[in-house]
């Protein structure tokens, strides 16, 4: 019996199902999963830093090469002066009134003929209709004492072949008369009264486009002297300003340095003689110029002479108002145009794998060239080959640059 006992619990052991289950090794993985995540995170930060680098632009400083027409002609006078813009004019408002839009902001450029502000001119609109409406019932008015007028002439001319046939009184014939004559007269007031109407509509159509005030000149609105809200009228304030100035433009494309010569000096300045001029915030800047005016009068307080040098090619540095220097330079005559040269500044050239190099602008993209030098004088060089007029060059900034990299402006 015990031998049978012995055989079930050995077959009921037989048929126990073991828990083959363990418990999973996870140090391993985790490095695994760990160091996988970083080297996902460096490739993407890698990513969008390149990314970056290529869509990003190096500032630079540039100036505009040129030909310096006179060579390195010799030096007469220096003196100081304020840039100034040929043209500069406050624009105002003709009519007074509110300003309701104002369509410009200091530093846009507008064009002649632009709308700049419009002054609340509903008033106005409305009665310019009515002025419409005055002037078609004028119109029709004048028609039809036009017909009462031609109508009374027929009947005169009838009743004068009546009068001669003795059919008719001489009494009947005066009122004929009469009627006519004042035909005529209410004809003639008809018509004065339609001029009157034509002339009050197109003042009050004048008054309408004089609310909105457009530009005078092409320029750049330099100062933006009210807001909109503002009332407007065409007087001087308590100040002598006038109290319906709106903006100032001035026309960029032409600029002066102003300069005072003491009046020991002044024969030396003729018009024509060719100048350079630094602006002292740009002292690395070169812009030719030449004498435009010279006053005809002296000032008496200051013992000097104004006078005006035209700077010959202005961009985008220059602006109203900047200090400058001039050096006033004696023109060679008779120079030949093939002996002009061309300067930069200095720091514009590069030396690399023993090559002198310039950055050169090409949409917006730096791209480096060979320059063949001449002479170096007073922080320039001249440009013997490699560069023409008009091209721009990167004077600063340009330490780290590659060919073909993107720049802005500073």
């Amino acid at each position: 019996m015990m031998n049978k006992m012995d055989n079930l619990y050995t077959d009921l052991e037989k048929l126990r199902i073991t828990d083959i289950r363990t418990e999973p090794s996870t140090g391993p993985r985790r490095w695994i999963f760990f160091f996988s995540a970083i080297v996902i995170i460096i490739t993407v930060v890698g990513f969008l830093l390149f990314k970056k680098s290529l869509s990003s632009s190096n500032q630079v400083s540039i100036i505009t090469v040129q030909t310096q027409a006179y060579g390195d002609a010799p030096t007469v006078m220096t003196a100081g002066g304020y840039i100034v813009a040929e043209s500069e004019i406050t624009v105002s408002s003709k009519v007074a009134g509110r300003i309701a839009n104002l369509n410009v902001r200091e530093g846009d450029l507008v064009h002649k003929g632009d709308i700049i502000a419009i002054l609340d001119n509903e008033e106005l609109r409305i009665q310019m209709e009515e002025k419409e409406a005055n002037l078609k019932k004028a119109t029709l008015n004048l028609k039809y004492k036009q017909e009462l007028y031609e109508k009374d002439l027929i009947d005169l001319k009838r009743r004068k072949e009546l009068f001669k046939e003795n059919l008719i009184s001489p009494s009947q014939m005066d009122q004929v008369e009469k009627n006519l004559i004042i035909a005529q007269l209410e004809l003639d007031r008809a018509l004065s009264e339609l001029e009157i109407c034509k002339k009050q509509l197109q003042l009050t159509k004048i008054l309408f486009e004089e609310s909105i005030i457009r530009a005078p000149i092409t320029g750049i609105v330099i100062n933006k002297i009210a807001d909109v809200g503002e009332m407007l009228f065409p007087m001087k304030t308590m100040e002598g300003k006038s109290g319906s100035a709106i903006v100032t433009l001035a026309d960029l494309r032409v600029m002066n340095v102003e300069v005072d010569i003491n009046e020991d000096n002044i024969e030396k300045i003729k018009l024509g003689k060719p100048a350079l001029i630094t602006p002292d915030s740009f002292p690395d800047k070169t812009y030719q110029g030449e004498v435009a005016e010279i006053s005809p009068m002296a000032d008496r307080q200051k013992n000097v002479v104004p006078i005006k040098v035209r700077i010959i090619n202005p961009d985008e540095y220059l602006k109203p108002d900047m200090s400058a220097k001039v050096t006033f330079q004696e023109k060679i005559r008779d120079e030949p145009k093939e002996k002009a040269v061309m300067r930069i500044p200095q720091n514009a050239v590069l030396n690399k794998n023993g090559k002198n190099i310039v950055f050169v602008i090409e949409d917006s993209r730096a791209i480096d060239r060979e320059v063949q030098l001449g002479a170096i004088q007073g922080g320039y060089v001249t440009i013997e080959k490699g560069l023409k007029d008009g091209e721009k060059i990167v004077v600063e900034g340009h330490a780290h640059l590659h060919s073909n990299d993107k720049v802005s402006l500073k």
